[in-house]
């Protein structure tokens, strides 16, 4: 029994002096005695130029899930606004007001390719009103090769506490700031806090990462040299969140920095099928200028499409056509199918 106690008070006293490293939403904050931040800890590797007190390069990147109609999420009758359930309201997470519209070749390999004005940021379409809209593009920064970087990363928390892990390719960076400011944060707010001098910048010996987390209602600050030439995608490593847009690219250096090609390097590209007509686009005209849905007069006017196709988009339509209608439309459109072989 003794022997017990002693070890349980052993385990007590342990605990006062154990603290938990890389905790979510935890950062250097001045009452914070329980964590350990990304920036608290020390690299191993010495002091290098990535440190330097003032960088070449200051990019402030936000990001939130944000309540704008995207036109991927909402269909015409079904905007944000009109969905009156917000369990059903389907955000949009973006960083800077703009989702990534991924080009459709490689950036590297096809760079002779990319158009002249490409590249998008909140810079180039200041403008546009896409706080309040859904704005897309090729989400992008041009980089002087060399250049020592700092990204500011602010998780601006106003939608619910979540968590974004953020991945760059091409380099690793030196994580010198990390700290949450409340529930939620503004980027004036960070850039007010950073010119009172109130954010304390590890510029010593920081810890080196590719992946970070930044705090709900805070920032992340990382700092890398572009001595990499290429196009690098910047972007959140939850999957769902990079394919509907969470991502950038960062282009570092003019294009003849960069490697050369290799000679008869394959080529990508959005190859199609082609078809006598383009049923998708047909069944989808067809059917939003039919209230009433004649499934006689729908295949005498589809011959000589593909009918497969028919069934795609009624899967895609069916919240907006009764169930036991698209399965009749089915069965018919399938039974005229075999008929026309």
């Amino acid at each position: 029994m003794d022997n017990l106690l002693s070890l349980m008070f052993n385990i007590q006293s342990l605990k006062l002096f154990v603290k938990q490293i890389n905790s979510l939403n935890k950062g250097t904050e001045s009452n914070n005695t329980k964590h350990v931040s990304m920036p608290e800890l020390s690299s191993l590797d010495s002091w290098d130029s990535r440190l330097k007190v003032d960088p070449d390069v200051q990019i402030y990147l936000a990001y939130d899930f944000y309540t704008i109609d995207n036109k991927y999420f909402h269909r015409e009758g079904y905007e944000f606004n009109n969905v009156t359930s917000s369990l059903n309201q389907l955000l949009t997470p973006q960083i800077n007001h703009i989702s990534m519209e991924i080009p459709s070749f490689s950036l590297l390999s096809q760079r002779d390719e990319i158009p002249k004005n490409m590249f998008c940021n909140n810079d180039t379409i200041k403008d546009q009103d896409c706080a309040n809209s859904h704005c897309e593009c090729p989400h992008g920064y041009q980089i002087p090769l060399n250049a020592v970087v700092e990204l500011v990363i602010i998780d601006e928390g106003f939608a619910y506490d979540a968590n974004h892990p953020l991945h760059l390719h091409g380099y690793a960076f030196r994580v010198v700031a990390m700290e949450r400011l409340g529930r939620n944060v503004t980027v004036d707010e960070v850039k007010k806090r950073d010119s009172d001098g109130y954010i304390k910048r590890n510029l010593i010996n920081a810890p080196i990462k590719d992946t970070v987390n930044v705090p709900d209602g805070g920032y992340t600050i990382v700092r890398f040299k572009a001595d990499n030439p290429g196009y690098w995608i910047f972007h959140c490593h939850i999957e769902f969140h990079a394919e509907v847009g969470m991502a950038l690219v960062f282009q570092v250096g003019e294009n003849g920095q960069m490697p050369p090609v290799p000679k008869g390097f394959p080529t990508c590209g959005n190859y199609l099928p082609e078809v006598s007509c383009n049923p998708r686009s047909y069944i989808l005209t067809w059917i939003n200028q039919h209230h009433k849905f004649s499934i006689k007069n729908y295949v005498s006017n589809i011959t000589t499409c593909h009918f497969q196709t028919f069934f795609i988009v009624l899967m895609e339509r069916s919240i907006g056509l009764s169930f036991s209608r698209t399965l009749l439309c089915a069965c018919v459109l399938k039974v005229a199918s075999i008929s026309k072989i």
